[in-house]
């Protein structure tokens, strides 16, 4: 469904979060599940609602949003759903946009709409598209150049060499399109008709011509080894093009195929077609000038053939492994996976929250204690992570900033650290959080901190604040920094704090669930 949920999401003005969509979405423990796709959503601070309406309302409903339609193959599937005018356009995923009145979508849709508030500041980034124009360009003016530092290069030997590169580009869009790899302009390019589906053509069973090769390989094969062997000798496109000839037969089954066969067409193979096509007709009146030469494409076909197939094994191992790591990713992120490894504290941490530093409201359902030592270098990164996750969750969350460490060993530089942090906190609350960052985030030194937020003397009152927490600490057996506890249990050290943004929804409904008593 990845080409429905992209059309909605640049729909929606939020091309900018599609990569990132498509990673979390599929490592969602519950993937792919509707829940899995409204908590990526909200993951991803994009507003969103999933609701079952009644089928008179909807008018009321925005132009744009996803709901489970009959396709006539399937019971019913996740669809893009567009309004326009008085015809409701859907579009299936990977196959066809189809248009129905009011009333016969009705019949066809079961109610589920999934609604999201679109972005009225989309920022564009660079797209695929540019970049393979970009590299298209680059390939002509390179080529280009070399060939015109030979004398008596033709136009015909130009035209070849451009419609060898465009060969190449197609390739490459074949292969990444079977590779399944970042959804982007390729799938748009490869659905854009009723009937046109790169996907279903290219991953066909009936593509392969071997275990080891397929179609797909055969035109990135032939157009790269065309380049390198014109790049060694221009007039080399001669024998090239006539080669091009001896594709007529493959050609020929590939419009069969798609034709009759699977029913669809693949517009980048249509594209593959017509250039070889194109390369044919420039052999006419020459084919005589052709068998007097020399095969130097032998030359090039030994350096291509070995060096595809090598990459070739390196891109299905890649592929393999990104798959095998979104199903352990999807497991770590399961919440029951997380509540067996975590660890409940021997002693609560709730009589020190009000010695400690605390960020949000205390009614939040979540409290997330950092423990932390001013001279320990993973502490920075630790509370630079717990506080883009209370910022970004500040209605959820609660953060208590606490400190292991012994206030009796005077020569700690950095005691003085935890003693003015604790004295900011209670005479300047609101600086609290630019200090911490000075210190943990900026990294300013001690001096330059203690110039800024520093004084001569601090209270006693703090040393013995330090005290209960170093004393705590040493009763929990926590003999190292950073320990990070969320609602008094300490996290897993097979997680990090940034990974707790997955479970925030699952942490804050165990909280507001009321216990069952049982008399």
């Amino acid at each position: 469904m990845f080409i429905v949920l992209e059309k909605f999401l640049k729909v929606h003005n939020f091309s900018k979060v599609i990569s990132d969509f498509d990673d979390y979405y599929q490592s969602h423990p519950n993937f792919p599940s509707l829940f899995a796709l409204t908590d990526t959503l909200s993951f991803l601070n994009i507003e969103n609602v999933a609701a079952r309406i009644e089928k008179n309302q909807l008018d009321e409903l925005p132009e744009s949003f996803l709901g489970y339609v009959s396709n006539d193959v399937q019971s019913v599937e996740l669809a893009l759903i567009q309004k326009q005018n008085e015809l409701i356009e859907v579009t299936f995923e990977g196959k066809k946009t189809v248009k129905y009145s009011s009333d016969d979508f009705k019949v066809k849709w079961n109610g589920v709409v999934v609604a999201i508030e679109p972005n009225e500041e989309e920022v564009y980034f660079a797209s695929e598209r540019s970049t393979l124009i970009g590299s298209l360009i680059v390939t002509c003016v390179i080529g280009l150049f070399c060939l015109l530092n030979y004398s008596g290069i033709s136009a015909l030997a130009l035209i070849s060499f451009l419609l060898y590169v465009s060969g190449g580009v197609l390739s490459f869009l074949i292969i990444r399109e079977k590779m399944n790899s970042e959804q982007s302009g390729v799938s748009k390019i490869c659905s854009f008709g009723e009937n046109t589906s790169c996907d279903s053509v290219i991953k066909s069973t009936k593509a392969k011509i071997t275990s080891w090769v397929d179609f797909s390989d055969l035109p990135i094969l032939f157009f790269f080894t065309s380049i390198v062997a014109m790049l060694i000798e221009p007039s080399s496109y001669l024998w090239i093009n006539a080669l091009s000839i001896l594709a007529l037969p493959v050609v020929v089954y590939s419009i069969w195929l798609q034709y009759f066969i699977l029913k669809t067409w693949c517009t980048l193979c249509i594209g593959v077609s017509i250039v070889l096509l194109l390369q044919m007709f420039t052999t006419v009146g020459s084919l005589t000038e052709i068998f007097s030469m020399e095969f130097r494409g032998v030359i090039s076909a030994c350096l291509i053939i070995p060096t595809w197939f090598f990459v070739r094994n390196y891109l299905n191992d890649n592929q393999s492994l990104r798959k095998k790591n979104q199903e352990l990713i999807r497991f770590k992120r399961n919440f029951e996976v997380y509540q067996f490894l975590e660890k409940p504290l021997k002693i609560s941490s709730d009589h020190l929250v009000s010695r400690g530093i605390e960020l949000g409201n205390n009614q939040n359902p979540i409290t997330m204690t950092l423990i932390v030592s001013p001279s320990c270098g993973h502490c920075h990164k630790a509370f630079e992570e717990a506080l883009n996750l209370y910022h970004l969750n500040s209605s959820k969350i609660r953060l208590v900033i606490l400190y292991n460490l012994n206030p009796a060993n005077k020569n700690n530089p950095t005691l003085k650290i935890a003693l003015n942090t604790l004295a900011l906190y209670e005479e300047r609350p609101n600086d609290i959080v630019q200090a911490l960052s000075d210190w943990h985030i900026d990294q300013i030194g001690l001096e330059p901190w203690m110039e800024k937020w520093g004084r001569d003397n601090t209270d006693i009152k703090f040393e013995k604040d330090l005290l209960n927490q170093y004393t705590w600490c040493e009763e929990n057996g926590f003999n190292y920094t950073p320990v990070k506890i969320i609602n008094d249990s300490e996290i897993p050290k097979e997680y990090t704090l940034e990974e707790m943004k997955f479970f925030i929804s699952e942490m804050e409904d165990l909280e507001n669930t009321e216990p069952l008593i049982v008399d």
